[in-house]
């Protein structure tokens, strides 16, 4: 198991729908482009999704069409 594994797993258990990192802005969705930069950092936490999002709306390079996708932090007493 790695490290990406262990990340997802938790993830799913809390439920979250992927990762967002304030500090960068930038996020991921575990059914989509998750870790696609396979570097989290602490800045990095559980998050659920603002709208619904599809594959579609990723571009070639698995960026995020921002104006269909964001993301918000899950409360810390939810996601520790």
């Amino acid at each position: 198991m790695n490290l990406k594994d262990i990340v997802e797993a938790r993830l799913r258990s809390i439920p979250a729908d992927g990762l967002y990192n304030v500090k960068e802005d930038c996020c991921c969705r575990l059914d989509i482009d998750f870790m696609k930069c396979d570097e989290p950092c602490m800045e990095c936490v559980p998050a659920v999704c603002d709208t619904n999002m599809t594959a579609d709306d990723v571009d070639e390079w698995g960026d995020q069409n921002k104006e269909s996708f964001t993301m918000k932090p899950i409360p810390e007493e939810i996601a520790p």
